[in-house]
């Protein structure tokens, strides 16, 4: 009952409110993200989209990773913190502490949202979407904006990961998602076969924004490569090198101190890189066991056509843990693992510098793509990614990266590419993705303003076309 009525008592207090506050003359987007706000790269590149466009941004979610140097520092974003749950309520009974968080969290949605300036518009990131479909449509009554829901995924497919499709929670969850999420204004999506799916379940029509990397994921020439090694050689020993006298070395590259050019060292391993959020949807052990399969074949060959492999895993979640120990237990010949995480100036860099990118990325839904991939293809990077229903809607095999299904087939695409003899495959690729960094077509803010701004503008969005922008 007290909950009830401090929730009416909120509302009366926001109309008064909002007669004292005068609107500001430039519309306003609402950028909503239920989870690390620092971690939603698409919501952050859709907040400094709307900055280049003259929106006023209200930034709503979580604090703790760093956001883009560009948002922070424009007077026309203002960023918005959740409050977290009280820890001292996490002492409760396991079942009473749940109900609380999801009533604690609708209650902080709802007084956020209700005492942010005026917004025309509210862009809310699904997933998650409970609670925030049904408190974004309690708003849109309030405050008489408009809705737009960018489908990412479906939560209730990533939930069944870990009760089953059949469970109620999961059943709970599909209502909600699909039921309620339909009465929102706008749709977006990341992929053709999700618009597909929204359409065939529930007569939801969304437009297809496809992921693409800002101007900050582009290709680096050998120089800046070196530098970067040289900062990371700083911290990380994966990256050092005994030094010379008059030659600045780092293990990959080296520099004579008299002024000569950078040139790659004949000896050096070749760096793979991964990005993962650590959950059930990146499978790693199909990564560690092709490693394995790789570290035998080079030494049962004895065969120094193969290098040794620099595996660097980027980014933060609740597996990483345990990732590390199991690997710092069972080392592999010949393969050296590497768990940074990078500030965000530096991830495009190290994406660059390496020579190949793999994505283990195995979609709960099967109708999502990964950004990973798509920041890697900035930087002109060929990938080697995990064969599931949509995958090839991003990646072309021989074309911008190869496809496996096994850890045998992905041993077998890193000999082919990593070899230290010439890879004719692998240059091929690269050249092709150096021709699409080129072009301003193939960038966020080109298919954003083709997308999304008609929409919030009161125009019908284009979607381009994904054989000719994937």
């Amino acid at each position: 009952m007290l909950i009830i009525i401090g929730f009416f008592l909120c509302i009366w207090i926001f109309y008064f409110y909002k007669r004292l506050c005068t609107g500001s003359q430039m519309p306003r987007v609402c950028v909503l993200v239920v989870g690390d706000l620092g971690r939603s790269p698409r919501m952050n590149y859709h907040a400094l989209s709307l900055l280049q466009s003259g929106f006023n941004v209200d930034l709503v979610g979580y604090a703790g990773s760093a956001l883009l140097p560009e948002l922070t520092e424009s007077e026309q974003v203002k960023v918005h913190y959740i409050r977290e749950f009280p820890s001292l309520l996490n002492k409760c009974p396991r079942i009473i502490a749940k109900v609380l968080k999801a009533l604690w969290l609708t209650l902080t949605l709802l007084t956020t949202l209700l005492f942010i300036p005026q917004p025309q518009w509210i862009l809310l990131q699904n997933v998650p979407g409970v609670p925030s479909i049904p408190v974004c449509l309690v708003i849109r009554l309030i405050r008489r904006c408009r809705l737009v829901l960018d489908w990412h995924n479906y939560g209730f497919t990533i939930l069944a990961l870990n009760f089953g499709s059949g469970h109620r929670l999961v059943t709970l969850m599909r209502f909600i998602e699909l039921n309620l999420g339909k009465f929102f204004d706008h749709h977006l999506c990341v992929s053709a076969a999700l618009k597909k799916d929204l359409l065939e379940r529930k007569g939801i029509k969304a437009h297809v924004l496809y992921d693409r990397p800002p101007e900050r994921f582009k290709p680096l020439a050998i120089e800046e490569r070196h530098r970067l090694f040289m900062d990371l050689a700083k911290e990380y020993e994966a990256f050092r090198s005994a030094g010379e006298e008059r030659v600045e070395c780092t293990r990959f590259t080296r520099k004579p101190r008299n002024g000569g050019s950078v040139e790659w060292r004949i000896d050096r391993p070749k760096l793979v890189i991964s990005s993962t959020s650590w959950t059930e949807d990146d499978n790693f052990e199909m990564l560690v066991d092709a490693l394995k399969l790789y570290s035998e074949a080079k030494k049962g060959e004895n065969n120094s056509t193969w290098p040794d492999i620099v595996c660097a895993v980027t980014g933060k979640g609740p597996l990483r843990a345990q990732f590390e120990r199991d690997i710092t237990a069972n080392p592999i010949e010949h393969v050296e693992f590497l768990l940074p995480w990078l500030e965000p100036e530096d991830y495009p860099r190290i994406l660059a510098s390496a020579d190949l990118g793999v994505c283990l990325h195995d979609s709960s839904s099967g109708l999502d793509l990964p950004m990973k991939v798509v920041d890697m293809f900035g930087c002109a990077l060929p990938v080697c990614a995990l064969y599931y229903q949509c995958i090839r809607e991003l990646v072309r095999d021989h074309e911008n990266g190869l496809i496996f299904e096994n850890a045998s087939q992905l041993c077998a695409q890193l000999q082919q590419l990593l070899s230290n003899e010439r890879s004719f495959l692998l240059e091929k690729m690269q050249q092709k993705l150096h021709m699409k960094a080129r072009s301003p077509s193939n960038r966020w803010h080109h298919q954003w303003t083709q997308v999304v701004l008609p929409i919030l503008n009161g125009l019908n969005g284009h979607e381009p076309d994904a054989k000719k922008d994937s």
